[in-house]
């Protein structure tokens, strides 16, 4: 069947081609595809672009035979062109707008996509968070275009080999994932190829990408390693073992759908997920994927790195291969959601500190609900008003911290109680632990050595050292040069997280309870308790109530007007203190 003139197809119809041979749109001729939701099949030989083939947004256009786009032709992909095991062929132009091409293991819309081969000499280009899907051969030219704010993202389905197919204007937002590829990285290196393109090696994968062009940006910052090889901003400077490469190459978490897995960063809005309802699975379609790259220095303490859940960490087979998710990110266990970090063992379930460059997404649905992801449950977004977190929310934040999420606002209930107390998460923890230990897996760090010897002394204004004169169990007296008008209490410091249990959620760095301060001058006894109500004393944590309070280290204390003309014996009550790891101690300046 040939068309010459302008065929739309509209909303709610379906346009056939199945006896005539397949569909060749002449020199002349456009195809608009409007309709939604609505299988657009053209059988046969396929679809021959000698003019132009248009997807509109939402849209869906099957073929059984495959797309080819001659050199007069253009086909711009807004919606979904699933190939039904064809191939991608031509030498006309293909735009790919905000949509995506794909196949699928079982030949059915339905199935889980795989890759698509382009044969052709096509420039097939993908923008504005488009999603194509490759089996790893073909020698069409895909180039990275511009983004909204959403990653344009290449999938290469497959088990490993080398990837001809010319990559252009790959750059910073730009990703590349792996689908099936169960080898991790153990160290990247790119080599030129001597006209402007590069190798990139992801060692340890067995996957090879033979002609890379990146964007002028990073280009300009390629410098050479002096042994054949190059360093790459954003890839050689991050490896990780999870074929992801900095902010641009991403393993893929699986997420399960009805249809089968799908890889998080392919899941757009209006597809639908499983979610666990009660038990059971209830399909439902995805409102949003947020996404946020993280380089080393944007966030801090637990956050700068993923937690690693092994395979079969909480039972077999869950998750069904290693899974990172953020340390926030909540899993459902014990009855409620308890956030990531709060279940590090060491063994099975680690804070991978060896990855400090990654990208991570949350998938958010109209209602907080139940993902499964590598088969563990975890939550999808809750909206706790860290939006601007991401890099395509609507006003994102300009390097944002990931604040600890407690309680959810009244408008965003979570899908289940979210756990922190030690009472709710330990058991959780003690039956992970325990499996860990069944499993053989071992620490991944050995636990440090604790102490309970504080370290405490004072450090004057003027720097100089003063230890204690005596002390006790409970009590430390010093004595103070004449003229002191501020001392700093200086102490070892550590969280409860670390030297007792994950399962602890006290991501404070605590040095020393402290109780009353007096001062001992001749027979005159001065009771300080300023350091118990004060706001802007550096060195404390907040008040907790109205006879102790936490340092954090290296606390400041201002003496009594009256008390700095002489010499004196500050008499410190000490609460609590410690456990304390054993290596870490305080600096200290000239003894005095």
């Amino acid at each position: 069947m040939s068309i010459d003139g302008t065929v739309n197809v509209d909303v709610g119809a379906a346009f056939y081609s199945a006896s005539q041979g397949g569909l060749t749109i002449g020199s002349t001729g456009v195809v608009n595809v409007y309709s939604a939701n609505t299988s657009n099949v053209f059988t046969g030989n396929g679809i021959i672009v000698n003019g132009s083939l248009t997807v509109a947004s939402g849209a869906f256009l099957e073929t059984t035979n495959g797309l080819n786009v001659s050199s007069s032709g253009t086909a711009t992909i807004n919606g979904n062109f699933f190939a039904e095991n064809g191939n991608v062929s031509g030498s006309g132009n293909i735009l790919v707008n905000g949509g995506s091409i794909y196949n699928t293991t079982d030949g059915t819309a339905g199935g889980a996509k795989t890759g698509v081969a382009f044969t052709g000499t096509n420039t097939i280009t993908i923008e504005n968070g488009a999603t194509i899907y490759s089996n790893g051969s073909g020698t069409a030219t895909i180039n990275f275009g511009a983004t909204n704010g959403a990653a344009n993202s290449l999938i290469v389905t497959g088990s490993g080999g080398t990837f001809t197919t010319p990559i252009t204007n790959f750059g910073a937002g730009d990703q590349i994932a792996f689908a099936g590829y169960t080898n991790p990285v153990t160290a990247p290196t790119v080599t030129s190829n001597g006209n402007g393109s590069y190798s990139v090696v992801l060692t340890g994968s067995g996957v090879t990408l033979s002609n890379v062009k990146f964007t002028s940006a990073i280009t300009a910052q390629i410098t050479s390693n002096g042994n054949g090889t190059v360093n790459v901003p954003g890839i050689t400077d991050s490896t990780n073992p999870n074929d992801q490469l900095g902010e641009c190459f991403l393993p893929g978490t699986a997420i399960a759908t009805p249809h089968g897995a799908a890889l998080v960063e392919t899941l757009q809005p209006g597809d639908l997920v499983t979610t666990i309802v009660q038990g059971a699975p209830v399909a439902k379609p995805v409102k949003w994927v947020g996404y946020r790259h993280v380089k080393p220095g944007d966030l801090i303490d637990d956050s700068a790195h993923p937690v690693r859940i092994k395979a079969n960490a909480f039972a077999d087979g869950v998750p069904a291969r290693d899974l990172l998710i953020t340390s926030e990110h909540c899993i459902l266990a014990g009855g409620g959601l308890i956030p990531a970090r709060l279940l590090v063992n060491g063994r099975s379930i680690i804070s991978d500190t060896s990855i400090s460059s990654f990208t991570y997404y949350h998938v958010e649905l109209a209602d907080h609900a139940i993902l499964l992801a590598e088969g563990l449950a975890v939550e999808s977004y809750l909206d706790t008003g860290n939006r601007g977190n991401f890099a395509n929310a609507p006003v994102p934040s300009l390097r944002p911290a990931l604040a600890v999420r407690i309680s959810a606002p009244h408008e965003a209930q979570p899908a289940a109680p979210i756990l922190v107390t030690p009472g709710s998460v330990k058991p959780v923890w003690e039956a992970l632990n325990e499996r860990a230990g069944i499993l053989g897996l071992r620490r991944s760090v050995a636990a440090p050595a604790l102490t309970y010897d504080a370290d405490l002394h004072l450090v004057t204004a003027k720097g100089a050292v003063v230890l204690p004169l005596r002390l006790t169990a409970d009590k430390a007296w010093f004595v103070l040069p004449e003229g002191t008008e501020t001392v700093s209490l200086v102490s070892r410091t550590a969280r409860p997280c670390d030297t007792i249990a994950a399962y602890i959620d006290d991501r404070r760095a605590l040095g020393v309870s402290v109780g009353e301060i007096k001062l001992h001058i001749g027979s005159n006894v001065i009771l300080t308790t300023s350091h118990l109500s004060a706001t802007d004393l550096a060195g404390w944590h907040a008040v907790e109530g109205p006879s102790h309070r936490w340092t954090s280290g290296r606390a400041e204390l201002r003496l009594p007007k009256t008390a700095r003309a002489a010499t004196g014996i500050l008499e410190v009550n000490i609460l609590q203190a410690g456990p304390y790891i054993a290596d870490v101690s305080p600096e200290r300046a000239v003894a005095a």
